[in-house]
């Protein structure tokens, strides 16, 4: 699989939204807005696109979480 896409954003937010009960953050359940949040892959596979594997975290997150 290739890095996830636009339409796979599109198809999945609802679904995480709904399992992570709200558009917030998985690691500090701060809300997110569109220009905030990121889409984060669990197990840092950025071509493993299950939506199991996807969660949505606030951008500061991203920024300080080193890539492995």
């Amino acid at each position: 699989m290739n890095r996830l896409t636009q339409a796979q954003k599109t198809k999945y937010i609802d679904t995480i939204v709904e399992r992570d009960v709200g558009f917030k953050c998985f690691y500090c359940d701060e809300k997110l807005s569109y220009k905030t949040g990121k889409f984060e892959h669990l197990n840092n596979d950025h071509h493993d696109n299950r939506v199991e594997n996807l969660i949505l975290i606030i951008v500061i997150f991203y920024k300080i979480t080193p890539i492995l």
